[in-house]
């Protein structure tokens, strides 16, 4: 079972944080566009949601952040070489830092907003700064920002997916779904098997 990546695929780890911060995202995405166009109590179920879902998989998503920057991009393969190859890339690049900034200016934003953050119906966590419009007018703006980016982003990338999956056919979708087999210059790959011994002719 291959865990970790190679030098030109993903292993079983990266496809799981792929997928499930996909879900997250869009998730959040959809949840986050919904609040404002709602009052009342429905309001406040929305935002005890979007709270509710940003502080379960907080730390999850940091740790997605950091594996793919510690372990960095694979190379191409054969057929994915050329242009689009470092636009896919580099979007992807992008879209996590956008993921890291709205980390950051979501939880910025409330505490100098002075708006106590309800996880669900579980607990409250207070402001963990003092009331600055100054700063939340930034993180509001900044939060924003991330979403349209997250937002453009994504719709970018499953574009380009669809590209390389029929347009291209190079296999870009398939490292994604199932783990990269170790390749012959990969220090976790397994021995090949020994040659058995030729008898010497009249031993």
């Amino acid at each position: 079972m291959r865990l970790k990546d190679t030098r030109t695929g993903y292993g079983w780890i990266s496809i799981v944080l792929h997928w499930v911060t996909a879900a997250f995202v869009l998730t959040m995405l959809f949840v986050g566009n919904s609040i404002p166009s709602v009052h009342g109590g429905a309001y406040q179920d929305k935002l005890r949601l979007h709270v509710g879902l940003a502080f379960i998989f907080y730390l999850f998503m940091w740790f997605r952040i950091w594996w793919r920057f510690a372990k960095g991009h694979p190379a191409p393969l054969p057929k994915q070489r050329g242009f689009f190859f470092y636009v896919g890339k580099y979007t992807h690049f992008g879209l996590i830092l956008a993921l890291a900034l709205m980390l950051v200016s979501g939880p910025l934003m409330a505490s100098s907003g002075g708006f106590p953050l309800a996880v669900f119906d579980w607990f409250t966590i207070p402001p963990l700064i003092d009331v600055n419009v100054d700063v939340f007018t930034v993180a509001h703006f900044l939060h924003v920002a991330g979403a349209t980016i997250l937002g453009w982003g994504a719709f970018l990338h499953i574009c380009g997916s669809a590209k390389h999956f029929l347009i291209d056919n190079d296999g870009t979708l398939d490292k994604m779904l199932v783990a990269a087999a170790p390749e012959a210059d990969d220090p976790a790959a397994p021995e090949p098997p020994a040659k058995p011994a030729l008898e010497t002719p009249g031993a």
